[in-house]
């Protein structure tokens, strides 16, 4: 059981989230081209991830890639800042960018 308390809310109701990873290494920062797939792989405990992107993406989880011709799933839009679940099985994220730009994403636990 960890000695860590959950943040409260202005009720002093519990607000659940999950702790940053301690690291560099789980902490990345990916630049990328317009029309260009990237591919990030994550611990395989990682349970949730942040992410946040300066231009438009699509993000396809748990495949060895994505067709750059062919951008598909979760399109996340610039100045976004989401919390995305990975399931079991999961340990990567492919990333379309549509325009030069810079994603950052932190793994938790």
């Amino acid at each position: 059981m960890s000695d860590l308390l959950l943040p409260e809310d202005e009720n002093g109701n519990a607000i659940q989230i999950l702790a940053l990873r301690e690291g560099d290494q789980f902490a990345h920062n990916i630049s990328g081209d317009q029309a260009q797939v990237k591919e990030v792989i994550f611990e395989a405990d990682t349970k949730v991830i942040s992410i946040e992107s300066d231009v438009k993406i699509s993000i396809q989880f748990g495949t060895e890639g994505m067709d750059a011709a062919t951008p598909q799933s979760h399109v996340i839009s610039a100045g976004r800042y989401e919390f995305l679940p990975l399931h079991k099985g999961q340990d990567r994220v492919s990333i379309y960018f549509f325009e030069n730009g810079e994603v950052n994403i932190s793994e938790r636990v």
